[in-house]
């Protein structure tokens, strides 16, 4: 559950080490429930952890938020990723890309990473292949 009066309160609450992971999950149902899905306001939550690791999980998440709104869309995930700090595009990108990975649509994972500085693309691109390469499958064999 999420207290209306202080969203910060479940991740807070818990010991330092918790805090990236529990923030990472939270930011969905927040961003869902309280902020409506505002990307500014959501940007806001996650600038509010100090800590550099919770807000790389922050707004990570917020990537994969963006992607389960609609993955239809992702010229709009790119568009909304931007609106962030510079420093954080990467990381909303980044988790984006890799969710069409695990999706199996690395193209357009890729097509999310050259919206990038080169200097962090073919990191991305690695990411998007690793994902999709990380999927099960499973071969069947004629004779």
């Amino acid at each position: 559950p999420i207290d209306e009066h202080n969203i910060y309160a479940q991740c807070d609450a818990l010991p330092a080490q918790y805090q990236p992971a529990c923030v990472r999950e939270h930011v969905f149902l927040v961003r869902l429930s309280m902020l409506e899905r505002d990307t500014d306001k959501t940007s806001q939550y996650c600038k509010y952890f100090s800590h550099w690791d919770i807000q790389v999980q922050c707004f990570g998440a917020l990537g994969g938020a963006l992607y389960q709104d609609d993955p239809s869309t992702p010229d709009r995930i790119v568009s909304e990723c931007n609106r962030l700090d510079s420093q954080f595009v990467g990381m909303c990108i980044g988790v984006a890309a890799r969710h069409y990975g695990f999706s199996r649509q690395p193209d357009t994972g890729k097509y999310l990473c050259s919206a990038l500085p080169p200097e962090m693309k073919s990191h991305c691109q690695n990411g998007v292949d690793h994902a999709f390469g990380s999927l099960y499958t499973i071969q069947t064999y004629t004779e």
